[in-house]
Order: structure tokens, then C-alpha cells, then sequence
């Protein structure tokens, strides 16, 4: 086991002691330059269609996601139950994702040359999602929570 040093605990603390919505931001973000790094390669420089591309993309950022969230931002997150939360609410994130960034490339951004509509395109699919997965598993972690406390399963 590696042993943390003065600045890994720093941040670590720093992290804790955020607010909820800062932590699930940088956790994030950190998962969405991985998903962006992705689809990037695959669709721009590999040549496959712009879904499946985004499709590999979000799910890789999707498990980095998860594993930092349940530990950093939803508790409740933890465990089969809370997987299978988070598990769904992807799916309609991953939807609305594939939608956006289709919908971009196909028609909202193409007169933007590229790579500018691709970016546009992955941004829209990108904050959109954000913002409704956010408060769609704050209040369903936070109905899970409550339905515990009251011996309720």
C-alpha cells in the first residue's frame, strides 16, 4: 500500500471539504477529458461514426465517474443499490449525451467549420448532462438516504 504524503493528504482533505457540487464538478471534469480524449481519437482521427465514438467515450468516463463519486460525493452511491442508481441514470445521461452531441454535428453546429462544431457539439453533450444527472442523483441518493434512516428498504 502506497503511503500518502503531505500534499496527497492536503488535497484529499481539500477535496472532502468541498461543497458536493465542486467535488462532482472536478470529478467530472477529470472524467470528461478522458471521455473527450476518446471520442476524439475515435471519431476525428480514426474515422468511426460520431455516436459509438461518443458511446465508448462516456462510458469510460461513466466508471471513473462512479468509483470517485461514491466515494467523494453520494455515500449512498456505494453498494449494489446505489450502482444500480447511478448505473441508471447514466443510461438516460448517455441518451441525452448521444442525443446532443448528434444533434450538434447534424444540424445545430454545421456551419461552424471544424474541429469547432466537433467541440461545440461535445461541449453541448457534455454540460447539458452535467447539470441533470447533478440534481437527478442528489435527490434520488437523497431519497435513499432518508427511506434508510426510517428503516424503510
Amino acid at each position: 500500500m502506497m503511503k500518502e504524503n503531505g500534499a496527497d493528504k492536503n488535497l484529499l482533505r481539500t477535496l472532502k471539504s468541498a461543497p458536493p457540487i465542486l467535488r462532482y464538478f472536478l470529478i467530472s471534469c477529470l472524467a470528461t477529458v478522458m471521455d473527450v480524449v476518446l471520442v476524439w481519437l475515435l471519431y476525428k482521427r480514426m474515422g468511426y461514426p460520431v455516436v459509438p465514438s461518443n458511446t465508448i467515450g462516456v462510458v469510460t468516463g461513466f466508471l471513473i465517474s462512479y468509483l470517485l463519486s461514491a466515494r467523494f460525493v453520494f455515500p449512498a452511491a456505494s453498494g449494489m443499490r446505489g450502482f444500480g442508481v447511478f448505473f441508471f441514470t447514466f443510461i438516460g445521461g448517455l441518451v441525452l449525451a448521444d442525443a446532443l452531441i448528434y444533434w450538434g454535428e447534424t444540424d445545430l453546429f454545421t456551419a461552424i467549420p471544424s474541429p469547432l462544431s466537433f467541440l461545440a457539439s461535445k461541449g453541448l453533450s457534455i454540460a447539458v448532462p452535467f447539470f441533470v444527472m447533478y440534481f437527478v442523483r442528489r435527490a434520488l441518493y437523497g431519497y435513499l438516504e432518508r427511506r434508510d434512516r426510517h428503516g424503510k428498504h
